[in-house]
């Protein structure tokens, strides 16, 4: 979903900007021979920033200056040598509001005035102070099935209800026609997100103290399902461990129909190793991404930590599904774990067996190419590239 989308030519090449709660993500992207090619990629850790402006750079109250994120995003782009200005940039879960409505069949030109008026029951804040944007769910395609020939056994009477039944359909497709194009559904699904107009403002301002353009902005799961799942229409949960929170969407035939954010994360459960072993966070941290969620006797102290932690991540993630089960009498096909919590060791086999779901790790950079040298450093930061390459990947694919 895109909220700003003002320039018209396709520049060579761009770039995608993850502005992440500990971290920046630089992506810079182009094609070659019909394929998407990584030009160069680039991260920057803002703990020791955070610490020094007594914040993270993402929060829900964005408390860290325009001109300081401007300045992190430049110090980024010269060292990962981006020479693109023209970028996409996420909007971060916590700053929009996505939910599907909806509504009976109308015709499309009516729906500009029908979804604004729908939208004042879901959107929590006045319309006014926010930019709408919505998507038509197409439906799924389901397989097509032979059914094995029936006996003939029609009478006249069934055939003369055959062709009552073509005659009053012909004739309400006609009516249709002259009303103006309906959409066929007998209910409408509508992918329906808000985004406040002072956090668009706010992601403008920053790029033009950047130096850049700012081609697009679009709410991360947007992007991480471009880059990671592509054009797999299957149903998909995606649980993205960050830093400093969670985030769980559910991605039904492409579409991020549910997402939830949840407010603990990777730095809480470094906090607690740190604290219930009495060592450093730094040495927390090493501990953290050694050992992970193995189960085993020397991770046992620290899985006995963590575990009220982990705990409240999936009993909130077993919530999520529950209630996409319960609503729509689907069930979901595998997890896919992106962020840095996806690395650590275990953690598909734990989350496959909390879950009862087949549980792999994302792979952001799977749909580009990129010079052979790069493959170990792709395997280590796959996971965590995935709204930055869904956003680089935006104006190309």
């Amino acid at each position: 979903m895109a909220f700003w989308d003002i320039f018209k030519g396709k520049p060579k090449s761009f770039l995608g900007i993850d502005v992440g709660t500990s971290s920046i993500k630089v992506v810079q992207l182009s094609k070659e021979r019909n394929r998407v090619k990584l030009d160069t990629y680039g991260q920057l850790e803002t703990y020791a920033y955070a610490e020094r402006f007594n914040d993270a750079i993402q929060t829900s109250s964005l408390k860290m200056l325009d001109s300081q994120v401007a300045d992190l995003i430049k110090k980024l782009l010269r060292e990962s040598k981006a020479v693109s200005r023209d970028v996409t940039m996420s909007i971060p879960i916590f700053s929009s509001f996505s939910t599907v409505i909806e509504i009976p069949p109308i015709p499309e030109k009516e729906l500009e005035r029908a979804i604004p008026f729908e939208a004042r029951q879901y959107v929590p804040i006045p319309l006014a102070e926010v930019v709408l944007d919505w998507t038509i769910m197409k439906a799924k395609e389901e397989p097509k099935v032979e059914k094995p020939k029936e006996k003939e056994k029609k009478d006249e009477e069934k055939k003369a209800e055959e062709a009552k039944a073509e005659e009053k359909k012909a004739a309400e497709k006609k009516e249709e026609e002259e009303r103006g194009r309906e959409i066929k559904s007998p209910r409408l699904q509508i992918l329906l997100t808000a985004v406040p107009k002072e956090v668009i403002t706010k992601y403008n301002r920053i790029t033009k103290l950047a130096g850049l353009n700012l081609r697009g902005l679009e709410v991360e799961t947007a992007a991480s399902v471009r880059s990671i799942l592509g054009n797999d229409k299957s149903t998909v949960l995606l649980m993205d461990f960050g830093a400093r929170s969670t985030n769980i969407n559910v991605i039904y035939n492409g579409y991020p129909v549910m997402s939830h954010s949840i407010d603990t994360a990777g730095f809480d459960l470094t906090k607690v190793l740190s604290q219930g072993m009495g060592v450093s966070l730094r040495r927390a941290e090493d501990l953290k991404k050694e050992r992970g969620l193995k189960a085993g006797l020397a991770e046992a102290e620290m899985i006995s930590i963590m575990t009220p932690l982990v705990d409240k991540i999936f009993t909130e993630t077993e919530r999520i599904v529950n209630i996409y089960v319960r609503r729509t009498g689907k069930r979901l096909d595998r997890v896919v774990i992106l962020g840095g919590g996806a690395l650590l060791p275990g953690v598909e086999e734990y989350v496959s067996l909390r879950l009862g779901l087949p549980a792999v790790t994302g792979n952001s950079f799977a749909r580009v190419i990129y010079p052979p040298i790069l493959e170990p450093m792709i395997k280590e930061i796959g996971p965590m590239f995935s709204v930055a390459m869904g956003l680089g990947m935006r104006e190309i694919v």
